[in-house]
C-alpha cells in the first residue's frame, strides 16, 4: 500500500526536479542565444575591419603611385606606402583570426543548444516512464485493496459459518 504512495511521491519529486531543470535550461538557452547575438555583432565589426583593411591597401597603393610620381620624396613615400600596406595586411589577418574564433564559438553554442534539447527530451521520456510506473503502482494498490477487502469479507463469512457449525453441534 505504501509502495503506490512512494511511487506517486517519486513522480511528484521528479516533476519538481524537471521543472527546476527546465528553468535552468531556459536560462542557459537564453544566455547561449545572447552569445550568438553578440557573435553577430562581432561579425559585423569584423566585416568593418576587413573593409578598413581593404581601404588601407587602397591608400597604400595611392601612396606608392604618389611616390613614383614624385622623384624627390620617393623613398619617404615608398616607406609610408609599405607601412600602410603592412597595416592593411595585419588588419586582414586579425579579421580572419576573429572570424575563425567566432565560427568556433558559434559551433560550440549550437552544439550546446542541441545537447540541451536532447537532454530535455531524455528528461521528458524519464518523467513519462515514472508516470507509467506510478500508474502501475496505483493500479496494483487498488487491486491489493480490493483483494484485502474480499479476504476480510471471506474471513467474516468463514467465522459466521464456524459459529453456526458450533451452535448446531451444541444443539445436538
Amino acid at each position: 500500500l505504501n509502495v503506490a504512495h512512494l511511487g506517486e511521491a517519486g513522480v511528484t519529486e521528479w516533476r519538481q526536479l524537471d521543472t527546476s531543470i527546465q528553468t535552468a535550461a531556459t536560462l542557459v538557452d537564453h544566455r547561449l542565444r545572447v552569445i550568438l547575438g553578440r557573435n553577430d555583432q562581432v561579425s559585423s565589426l569584423v566585416k568593418s575591419l576587413r573593409k578598413t583593411a581593404e581601404r588601407v591597401r587602397v591608400v597604400s597603393l595611392h601612396a606608392a603611385m604618389e611616390a613614383e610620381r614624385s622623384n624627390s620624396n620617393q623613398h619617404n613615400f615608398g616607406q609610408v606606402a609599405q607601412e600602410i600596406r603592412d597595416l592593411g595586411n595585419r588588419l586582414d589577418v586579425a579579421a580572419l583570426n576573429v572570424e575563425r574564433i567566432l565560427r568556433g564559438v558559434e559551433e560550440r553554442v549550437q552544439g550546446n543548444l542541441q545537447a540541451l534539447e536532447s537532454f530535455h527530451g531524455q528528461l521528458q521520456d524519464s518523467l513519462d516512464y515514472f508516470k507509467d510506473v506510478a500508474q502501475s503502482l496505483h493500479d496494483t494498490h487498488v487491486c491489493l485493496s480490493e483483494a484485502d477487502t474480499r479476504l476480510q469479507e471471506g474471513g467474516s463469512l468463514l467465522r459466521r459459518q464456524e459459529q453456526e457449525i458450533r451452535h448446531m453441534q451444541e444443539c445436538t
